[in-house]
């Protein structure tokens, strides 16, 4: 059974969050057209995350030389390590994403677990075959002010060797945009990417 994992930094709730209805798009043409998918859905708000500070750095290096990844710290990784297709949803904020993304990826890049260290660099060891970044915003994304997608573009190919692929919402909260026409255009292609994704 292929395993979707769902990444969910939708910060509002899903009657309010325009990024969570164009995640939900994308899930429900993707289990329509993919049937038997087991959906994980990790909803970063309910989660127990922390930075890594100085005390956990340091356990996790003792645990790391010994090779021993199952204590309760890792299960993150090793969640994101098993997913067959990864989906973020995280909405665009400051320039990039929400700092609770940034520490949930703190907490899976693991040496020796989601990647290794090579003599020519490092290598991927998740496999996903896609890495799908789902994200809206009130204005629209100047170029080279999109740093939440460039991180997890650069994640996904650290980390694994999947395809890397964004879907935006752009001036949900431009006057004179209609937001329900941008983010129903946003949701059409979605779908289209969810049923025609092998």
């Amino acid at each position: 059974m292929r395993k979707l994992l769902f990444v969910d930094c939708c910060i509002r709730n899903e009657d309010v969050s325009r990024t969570k209805k164009l995640c939900r798009a994308y899930l429900d043409e993707y289990l329509a057209n993919h049937p038997g998918t087991q959906i994980e859905h990790l909803y970063l708000p309910d989660e127990p995350l922390k930075w890594i500070d100085e005390k956990t750095a340091d356990r996790r290096a003792e645990l790391n030389r010994k090779r021993d990844y199952t204590d309760e710290m890792f299960r993150w990784a090793r969640q994101y390590c098993e997913a067959d297709r990864i989906v973020i949803g995280a909405p665009y904020w400051d320039l990039s994403i929400p700092s609770l993304l940034k520490v949930y990826i703190e907490n899976i890049c693991v040496e020796g677990l989601t990647f290794v260290c090579t003599d020519t660099g490092f290598e991927g060891k998740a496999h996903f075959d896609r890495m799908i970044f789902l994200t809206t915003s009130g204005g629209y994304i100047a170029p080279g002010a999109d740093g939440g997608t460039d991180y997890l573009r650069n994640i996904a190919a650290f980390t694994g060797n999947g395809c890397f692929e964004v879907f935006k919402a752009e001036g949900l909260d431009i006057q004179g945009n209609d937001p329900h026409a941008i983010l129903e255009e946003a949701i059409c292609r979605v779908r289209r990417a969810a049923a025609e994704s092998s």
